[in-house]
């Protein structure tokens, strides 16, 4: 009798021992604490610089408000403005991309699409009918002009363009001799002091002769000069906005 219980109590204390062994061999898996999501760091971009720049005279006359307000500046853009007084000055610039907003007279911006491949895109027309006759001879349309001497400035621009087609539609080309100045300030002087005659200016420059040489006339509205010749077609645009094609695509909200 006491061998068969010697034998149960040996057994109990094996079955025990292999019990606690298991265990220990296998213990609970400790339960995982959720991962807290960790905050993204907002990281401020910095702000980017864009020039926006204009020619000294019509084409630019809307942007003198936004350019005294720096109306565009914010953290996110960093503003330059830029006056020029010729378009060649700008031309480079806008090409290699050091402008990204400009004033231009509206053959430009074709000049600036075709040598860019289209980098350089149309954002508005923003000069239409500035353009007139001025002087102090007596010159009631267009037909008076044959056999006299107009100054103008800007070889090759839009007044220039405009000028040559009006006379070539009014049979008077090469019976009329355009003299050209640098600039419009610079003829605007010369008409002031009446060494010009008769000259082809653009608002507000005709203001400013009219108003410093009470001889000086509004002789001619070349935009209705313009609608004659062209039958017409429509009104004589003069200026425009161009915008850096890329930078436009990637600050939309600019």
């Amino acid at each position: 009798m006491k061998k068969i219980c010697l034998l149960t109590a040996i057994i109990l204390i094996i079955a025990m021992a292999v019990g606690c062994q298991n265990n220990v061999e296998n213990p609970k898996p400790e339960e995982q604490k959720p991962v807290e999501k960790q905050e993204p760091i907002n990281e401020e971009k910095a702000a980017v610089n864009v020039t926006i720049a204009g020619l000294k005279g019509p084409t630019s006359i809307g942007m003198i408000k936004m350019i005294d307000e720096k109306a565009l500046n914010s953290k996110q853009y960093n503003v330059e403005y830029v006056a020029e007084s010729a378009p060649d000055a700008l031309t480079a610039k806008i090409i290699n991309g050091d402008i990204q907003i400009s004033s231009v007279p509206i053959n430009l911006a074709s000049v600036l699409y075709n040598k860019t491949g289209g980098k350089i895109q149309l954002m508005a027309v923003n000069t239409i009918g500035n353009l007139y006759i001025v002087g102090t001879d007596e010159i009631a349309s267009i037909a008076d002009l044959d056999g006299k001497t107009v100054g103008m400035s800007g070889k090759g621009s839009t007044p220039d363009f405009a000028m040559n087609y009006i006379l070539k539609q009014n049979g008077l080309d090469g019976s009329v001799e355009l003299d050209y100045s640098p600039d419009h300030a610079t003829l605007a002087q010369s008409v002031i002091a009446e060494d010009t005659k008769v000259a082809l200016l653009p608002q507000p420059f005709v203001t400013q002769v009219m108003m410093k040489n009470s001889n000086v006339k509004m002789l001619v509205d070349l935009n209705e000069a313009w609608k004659t010749a062209s039958g017409d077609a429509g009104q004589l645009f003069t200026g425009c906005i161009v915008v850096n094609k890329e930078f436009a695509e990637n600050n939309k909200e600019f």
